[in-house]
């Protein structure tokens, strides 16, 4: 529910050009929907989205239909 909020405050504390490293482990919450949710923290700053990932499927195999846990985005806040 505070993710937006959450990734705002963090943003404020990353140097211009650093990299800020998102991520949840909420089973339930789809890749694109925590995206959307770091998108919507990360408004007012000018932002640009480096990678999206979850874990390797390998060593934590998903059900089909299900989502992975973990879930990770990279962000470069502008210079």
């Amino acid at each position: 529910r505070d993710m937006p909020a959450l990734v705002g405050q963090a943003a404020k504390v990353v140097q211009p050009g650093g990299l800020l490293v998102a991520s949840t482990n909420h089973h339930q919450m789809t890749q694109r929907a925590f995206r959307v949710k770091v998108s919507e923290g990360l408004e007012p700053f000018e932002a640009q989205f480096i990678r999206a990932f979850h874990e390797p499927e390998v060593d934590f195999p998903v059900e089909p239909g299900a989502q992975p846990y973990l879930k990770a985005v990279v962000s470069r806040i502008a210079p």
